[in-house]
């Protein structure tokens, strides 16, 4: 358990400050949960990038960017997920 506080530690080094703060607010979630919602934050946001939907830029930048992200934006990267045989993904919200 000590070893997943390390590595959540690590990783939260290098994301941005927001998802820090995501983690901060999720006192409920164990370090292992929240390492997992990283490593999705991080290949969603790689995707966005290399299908140039997003060109990093300041945090605040990129916080609007993806407050302003289209249902068919996220309909596309769950395309994606299935394309590449992820199927970990479910569902936490119904629309």
């Amino acid at each position: 358990m000590q070893e997943d506080e390390k590595v959540l530690d690590k990783l939260l080094e290098c994301s941005p400050a927001f998802i820090g703060r995501f983690c901060a607010e999720k006192t409920e979630l164990a370090a292992s949960s929240k390492i997992a919602y990283l490593k999705d934050f991080e290949c969603f946001i790689k995707w966005l990038t290399v299908n140039q939907l997003l060109i990093m830029g300041s945090e605040v930048s990129t916080t609007i960017f993806l407050n302003n992200l289209s249902k068919n934006d996220i309909e596309l990267y769950v395309q994606h997920l299935k394309n590449e045989g992820k199927k970990s993904m479910k569902p936490k919200f119904t629309h």
